[in-house]
Order: C-alpha cells, then sequence, then structure tokens
C-alpha cells in the first residue's frame, strides 16, 4: 500500500502545480487557493518520504478544504458527471456524515452533499455545538451554489424546534428562516455590487459580539454576489473590483470568526 500511495502522491503535488499554474491567469481568489494547495501538496509529498505518515495523512485531509472553498464559490449549472469517478463509493461508508459532504462538495457533487447535510441536521443524536458548521456549509451549498433561498426552510424550521437549542442559537436560527423569506422577495441580480454592499452593511447592523451568527443568511448572500462580480469583472482592474475584494475580505473574516468562536456560544446553551 505504501508503494503504492508515492506515485498518487506525486501526481496530486504535479496536478496541484498546473492548477496553481492556471489560477494566474483567473481571479485573484482562485490563485490564491491554488497556491495554497500547491504547497500543502508539496508538504504531503514530503512528510510522507520523511516518514512523517500521520502529517501527511492530516495534511492530505486539509486539501479537501481548498477544493470546498473554490468550488462552493459560484453558481453550479449542475453536478460534476465526472466527479462521480473521482472517489470510490465504498469509501464514503467509512465517513461521518459530515465528512462525506465535505467529500460530496469537494467532488461537486451538490445535491448529494444537500441531501447528506440535511440527513446530518436532522439527527437527534449529533449536540447543536457540533452541528454549526454543518449549518454554515448547508446554507453556503443551498444559496451561493444552487441559489436556492427556499430549499433551507423546512430544515431550518425544523433544527429551530429541537428541543436541545440554547436560547441564543434558536434566535439565531428564527432570524436566518426569516431573513430568507425577506431577502427571496428581493430582485438580486448575480455579480450585483451595489446590492451586495447595501447586504453587507446590513449584516453588520445585526451583529453585536464577535461570535454572533445573526448576519449568516445576509453574509452568505453577498459573498454570492461579490463571487460573482469578481468572477465577471477580475480581468478588468479598477476601483469597483478592489472594492468587491474588499467586501470579500470583511465577509469571510466575520464568517470565520463566528466558527472559531462558535465554542463560546454554544457554552450559553
Amino acid at each position: 500500500m505504501l508503494f503504492r500511495s508515492h506515485p498518487a502522491l506525486e501526481s496530486l503535488a504535479r496536478d496541484a502545480a498546473a492548477l496553481a499554474a492556471h489560477g494566474r491567469s483567473r481571479d485573484a481568489g482562485f490563485g490564491h487557493l491554488g497556491r495554497y494547495l500547491e504547497a500543502d501538496a508539496r508538504d504531503v509529498l514530503r512528510s510522507y518520504d520523511s516518514g512523517e505518515l500521520e502529517r501527511s495523512r492530516f495534511l492530505l485531509r486539509q486539501l479537501t478544504e481548498y477544493c470546498v472553498t473554490c468550488h462552493a464559490r459560484l453558481r453550479s449549472p449542475g453536478d460534476s458527471p465526472l466527479s462521480e469517478r473521482f472517489v470510490d463509493e465504498s469509501a464514503f461508508a467509512e465517513l461521518s456524515l459530515e465528512g462525506r459532504a465535505t467529500l460530496l462538495i469537494a467532488t461537486r457533487r451538490f445535491d448529494q452533499a444537500l441531501a447528506t447535510l440535511e440527513q446530518l441536521l436532522a439527527s437527534p443524536t449529533v449536540h447543536p455545538a457540533d452541528l454549526l458548521s454543518p449549518l454554515t456549509d448547508y446554507l453556503i451549498v443551498s444559496i451561493r451554489v444552487k441559489g436556492d433561498l427556499t430549499r433551507p426552510l423546512p430544515t431550518l424550521e425544523r433544527f429551530s424546534k429541537r428541543p436541545d437549542l440554547w436560547r441564543h442559537l434558536r434566535l439565531d436560527v428564527e432570524r436566518w428562516i426569516a431573513d430568507l423569506h425577506e431577502l427571496a422577495k428581493r430582485d438580486l441580480q448575480p455579480a450585483d455590487l451595489t446590492a451586495a454592499k447595501r447586504l453587507v452593511e446590513e449584516a453588520k447592523g445585526m451583529i453585536t459580539f464577535p461570535a454572533d451568527r445573526a448576519a449568516l443568511v445576509h453574509y452568505v448572500v453577498a459573498s454570492s454576489l461579490l463571487h460573482g462580480y469578481v468572477e465577471q469583472h477580475a480581468r478588468e482592474g479598477g476601483r469597483d473590483l478592489a472594492e468587491a475584494y474588499y467586501y470579500l475580505g470583511l465577509v469571510d473574516s466575520d464568517r470565520k470568526s463566528t466558527r472559531l468562536n462558535s465554542s463560546h456560544m454554544s457554552e450559553s446553551r
């Protein structure tokens, strides 16, 4: 097994380098992810060659996060028919529901990922504190990838009725439901920079402390518009593009902050 793994890791490092080179012709966000993917793929191979197998295995799992981040940036017209050949289906049986969802997003099998996340979020045996990241991923795939603000509603409504939710999370979920209803009525066109900026400013007004997740839906919808704008105007440059990147930075920074501080939120339950 070890002998067979080395050529695969060499191929991974070469392919990551090719992707990074391709990224130089795309927008800055794509290029940034490509460079990190290339560096970590080299590190996986280097750790493997030096006998640090646990480190190599850990880094290899982390590579999927770059795939998830990149593939969930933009609208997808549909799942990739090629992706079904990327991973042996038997491997999914060994993964948790969250792990399966991550791998499905990484391989652009978004419909299956949403169904898996819905199954996870409905599980009464998983504590809500362990579902904060899956909730975020679920909204990102539903809204940013599929462009669907109504699919999450039944799942969130069921989730909001769980008896083990702490008060603040219940209020957040109820806020997300209300925001999805309200934003679905707005005429939000893809790549609308003005609308994206307005959503970010509205979101900032909802936040009362660093780990506050009340504005999550606004941030996800705004990021969808911003990524669309960057994709369309990356080659043009100029002030508007710089402003789009600035607002993307604000959205990403606040969203990461809520993830990093989610343990603080669960302490209040």
